[in-house]
């Protein structure tokens, strides 16, 4: 029975673009995913894509930029991610979201997913803008919020720097309480609790669709904004002038890199 419901898992995975370790039973969560591939999807061949709080680069595979820079604030995660899913040319850059006002148009596309809810409320607003300014002209940002930090003048915000703005609330009150429930019982290792939080990947990604729906999104918990062509004449930064604010050094990053290939 386990091992069926592995093989499930990696075929839903595989549906979404993703890998058996990136399931979670929580349907908005399906969704926002959902909406990421497709994003990822429309920006293959750009030059480069930004993943920032890349964790241990687990969405490294789905970026189809020529370059892919991971930024994360957890130095442990940065360089797991460097070590066993690093690809030649990759970036690692140990760095708070908030330093990028320091370095604009960097990004052809930029992805922060659960990012901005980890800030403070007060610097929730800035960390956004901080984002939007690290795309080049014609880029596209990716990223999502909690709707109580979100409002008209950030939208208003968005427009002014993007011909094209998405923006949708999700995260509907069911399928919130039931990502809270499961939020501290995915940790087991116990295969009834594995074959328990399969089973429950699987009815989530399928409830997922409903939030396609309008209706069902009505008061959601966050909200999505996708933007594409980033408007202006910015002059596009050089990645490696990431590394200069970063406090992971070119040294360390290249070790690791090393150690990956070494191992492989």
């Amino acid at each position: 029975m386990r091992q069926c419901f592995f093989r499930l898992a990696v075929w839903l995975a595989g549906c979404v673009g993703l890998k058996p370790s990136h399931l979670f039973p929580s349907p908005s969560k399906f969704f926002l995913l959902r909406k990421l591939v497709a994003c990822l999807k429309r920006s293959a061949g750009m030059g480069i894509g930004v993943d920032v709080a890349c964790a241990d680069f687990k969405y490294r595979d789905l970026f189809k930029t020529q370059r892919y820079v991971g930024i994360d604030l957890d130095r442990d995660n940065l360089e797991k991610g460097l070590r066993l899913h690093a690809r030649q040319g990759d970036v690692g850059i140990l760095l708070n979201l908030l330093e990028l006002e320091r370095t604009p148009a960097v990004a052809d596309v930029l992805v922060s997913t659960h990012t901005i809810a980890s800030l403070p409320a007060a610097e929730r607003i800035q960390g956004v803008c901080a984002l939007a300014d690290a795309v080049m002209p014609k880029g596209t940002l990716f990223l999502n919020l909690p709707s109580e930090s979100d409002s008209d003048d950030l939208e208003q915000a968005m427009r002014q720097r993007f011909a094209k703005v998405l923006r949708l609330r999700y995260g509907n009150r069911l399928f919130m309480w039931i990502e809270n429930f499961f939020a501290y019982r995915t940790g087991s290792k116990n295969p009834l609790a594995l074959i328990f939080i399969g089973a429950a990947s699987v009815a989530c990604y399928l409830l997922s669709y409903l939030e396609e729906i309008s209706l069902m999104r009505k008061g959601g918990a966050y909200t999505l904004y996708w933007c594409s062509l980033r408007q202006g004449d910015a002059v596009p930064t050089p990645v490696e002038s990431l590394q200069e604010l970063s406090l992971l050094s070119k040294e360390e990053m290249a070790a690791l890199m090393q150690s990956s290939k070494e191992k492989s």
